[in-house]
């Protein structure tokens, strides 16, 4: 964010970087979804409770002094947090489930 928005505080720059992050951050949840065979994966409760952080931040608009400013920044955390949770979900794949995905690559 800070490299690609030139510091955050040009709205138009981090939107778009937002919004490649958040993209970024969904393809990668994507591709550790479909290639993790863990039923539990691992991270779930610091995902768990960045969520709770990202509520926190989103809900913190109905105070705020000046609720524009907390929906930028709620904006930002949901990106942190896609990117994030997408972290996680490729960190879940280890050896085992690149091997597993060469038996449903070679099983097409």
């Amino acid at each position: 964010m800070a490299f690609a928005a030139k510091g955050g505080s040009e709205l138009e720059r981090t939107s778009i970087t937002e919004v490649c992050l958040t993209i970024g951050g969904g393809i990668a949840c994507a591709v550790g979804i479909l290639f993790t065979t863990r039923s539990r994966p691992r991270g779930a409760i610091t995902v768990a409770l960045f969520v709770a952080l990202a509520l926190l931040t989103a809900l913190s608009i109905d105070w705020s002094v000046v609720p524009g400013e907390s929906w930028i920044e709620t904006n930002r955390t949901l990106t942190y947090l896609a990117v994030f949770v997408g972290a996680v979900a490729l960190g879940n794949l280890g050896p085992a489930a690149f091997a597993s995905s060469r038996v449903v690559m070679n099983s097409l």
